[in-house]
C-alpha cells in the first residue's frame, strides 16, 4: 500500500507542477504585448525557447510553424493559435484578404477563445479534483487513475480545439495569402 500511495503521490505532484502553468492560456495578450520569452507556461523550458527566441531565430512566424518546436506546452500552444488567428485579422489587409474571409477569422477566433476558456474551467475543475482525491491518506488506485484520465481528457480537448482552430483558419486562406502571411 506504501507504493502505491508513493506512485500516486509522484503522480500527483507530477500532474500539479506539470499543468499549474497552463492555466494561464485564455488570456492572451492584447495586440502591442511582447513575450519576453520568460515565464513559459510549465516552468520547464529554458529561456532560449521564449517565443522572443523563437521570433529571432525565424522560427516563429506568423503562421506557427515554430509553434510546436522547443518546448510544447499547452498554453503557449494556445496563445499562439489565438495569437495566429487574430494575427491574420489585424494583417488582413497586407495579406489581401476579402471581407467574407475577415468575417470568418472573427468568428474561428471567437469561438477559440471562448473554447479556450471553457477548456480552461475544464481543466481546473479536473486537477483540483484530483488533488483533493490525493489529500486522502489512502486513495483507491481506481479512483485515482479516473482523476487523471479525467485531467488527460481535459489537456486533449484543449488541444484538439485549438489545433483545429488554426487549421481552419489557415483553411481560410489561399496558397498566396498564406506565403503572403508567413513573410510577415
Amino acid at each position: 500500500m506504501g507504493k502505491t500511495r508513493s506512485l500516486l503521490t509522484l503522480t500527483v505532484l507530477l500532474l500539479t507542477i506539470g499543468l499549474a502553468g497552463t492555466f494561464a492560456f485564455a488570456s492572451t495578450p492584447e495586440k502591442g504585448d511582447q513575450d519576453t520569452g520568460t515565464g513559459m507556461m510549465m516552468g520547464s523550458c529554458p529561456n532560449k525557447h521564449g517565443m522572443m527566441n523563437m521570433m529571432k531565430k525565424g522560427k516563429g512566424k506568423m503562421q506557427g510553424h515554430g509553434m510546436m518546436e522547443g518546448c510544447p506546452q499547452p498554453g503557449m500552444i494556445a496563445r499562439q493559435a489565438v495569437r495566429e488567428v487574430r494575427s491574420y485579422i489585424s494583417n488582413a489587409e497586407k495579406i489581401g484578404l476579402n471581407e467574407e474571409q475577415i468575417k470568418r477569422l472573427k468568428a474561428i477566433s471567437e469561438q477559440l477563445e471562448t473554447d479556450l476558456i471553457k477548456k480552461k474551467a475544464n481543466m481546473k475543475v479536473a486537477v483540483i479534483r484530483l488533488k483533493n482525491l490525493m489529500k486522502s491518506y489512502t486513495p483507491k488506485p481506481a479512483d485515482a487513475k479516473a482523476r487523471v484520465k479525467e485531467v488527460s481528457k481535459a489537456l486533449e480537448d484543449l488541444l484538439d480545439t485549438t489545433t483545429q482552430a488554426v487549421i481552419e483558419a489557415r483553411g481560410i486562406l489561399t496558397p498566396e495569402e498564406r506565403k503572403k502571411a508567413s513573410a510577415l
